[in-house]
C-alpha cells in the first residue's frame, strides 16, 4: 500500500497542523516523502509539528496562519 501513495517531490500545505487530525495528516504526508508546510493559527504548535517531522527524518517548515484573515492567506 505504501508504494501506491508516494508523495516524493511534492509539497503539501496542511492547515491545522498543530494538533489532532491536521498534525496526523502532516506526519503522514511527510512519511510518504512530501515536504510539508505546517500551517496553523497556533504558530508554536505548527513549529512543534514541523520539528517532530524533522526528528523522524522528514522535511517540514512551519508558520502561523489564521485562514480567517484573507490578507494573510
Amino acid at each position: 500500500m505504501d508504494e501506491m501513495f508516494r508523495l516524493d517531490g511534492k509539497t503539501v500545505a496542511v492547515v491545522g497542523a498543530a494538533s489532532g487530525i491536521g498534525r496526523a495528516v502532516a506526519a503522514g504526508c511527510a512519511s510518504q516523502g512530501a515536504q510539508v508546510a505546517c500551517l496553523d493559527v497556533d504558530a508554536r504548535g505548527a513549529e512543534a509539528a514541523a520539528a517532530q517531522i524533522g526528528q523522524q527524518g522528514g522535511l517540514a517548515t512551519s508558520t502561523g496562519l489564521d485562514i480567517r484573515d484573507g490578507k494573510a492567506v
